[in-house]
């Protein structure tokens, strides 16, 4: 649950980036990589610690089921965006002019990073049931935007902020889905019935078998040959 409410905190402050991103690209860009800078730096914080919280009471056993799926056993992802979020905010939000001009750069490397996360948390989901096509989809649009950011950044040189801004509020809805989807899948583990114990299971098969003694005494009925009656002694 910790790292569901993780999400939800980390899909906010995307989205709360990404409309200021919109807004305000061009007036303020100085302070709002400062801000941008603090908020990243404490989603980071916060997703590490969650991760370290989890990591206690993770579970070492997974078990699979006949098909392979993953039904139990989960192991919380190691927070690589948390990481890399938050030494991006405090750079960010000690040398806000150094960075102010390879902005776009540094949230379309933070982007990428994301959706490669959100495809690590479809591919846990997929081992317990499957996923529609179009929840892979939508990651592949933030990454490609992402990496056009990087490799093109000509193609959105006309408005790169409200772009990436636009992106950075399509990164944080998937990340809402993605949570709620994670919630479904761990209510529905839940409340799935247990499977039999082994002892019911030899209780339900197990056939009532004979003592040994039974059938060494029927054995031993069988070998011994019959006695004569009165009417075969009187004629013999």
């Amino acid at each position: 649950m910790k790292t569901v409410q993780n999400t939800f905190i980390r899909a906010l402050v995307s989205i709360i980036i990404g409309a200021l991103l919109i807004r305000y690209r061009e007036e303020t860009v100085t302070w709002l990589t400062i801000l941008i800078g603090v908020l990243f730096l404490i989603t980071g914080l916060i997703s590490c610690i969650t991760y370290l919280i989890d990591r206690k009471h993770r579970d070492d056993t997974v078990v699979f089921d006949a098909n392979g799926r993953q039904i139990s056993g989960f192991r919380p992802t190691f927070p690589v965006v948390g990481i890399g979020s938050m030494v991006l905010g405090a750079v960010l939000a000690l040398m806000p002019t150094v960075f102010t001009t390879g902005l776009v750069y540094i949230i379309a490397a933070v982007l990428i990073l994301g959706a490669i996360n959100q495809f690590v948390v479809l591919a846990a989901i997929n081992r317990i049931i499957r996923v529609h096509i179009i929840f892979w989809l939508l990651p592949c649009v933030v990454l490609f935007i992402g990496g056009i950011a990087i490799i093109k950044p000509q193609w959105i040189a006309q408005a790169p902020l409200f772009v990436i801004g636009w992106t950075l509020v399509l990164y944080g809805v998937i990340e809402c889905i993605d949570a709620f989807k994670v919630m479904s899948v761990n209510r529905k583990y839940k409340q799935a019935p247990t499977s039999p114990t082994a002892t019911d299971a030899v209780e339900t098969t197990a056939e009532p078998v004979e003592s040994a003694e039974s059938v060494d005494e029927t054995a031993a009925s069988m070998d011994k040959p019959a006695l004569p009656t009165d009417a075969e002694q009187t004629n013999l």
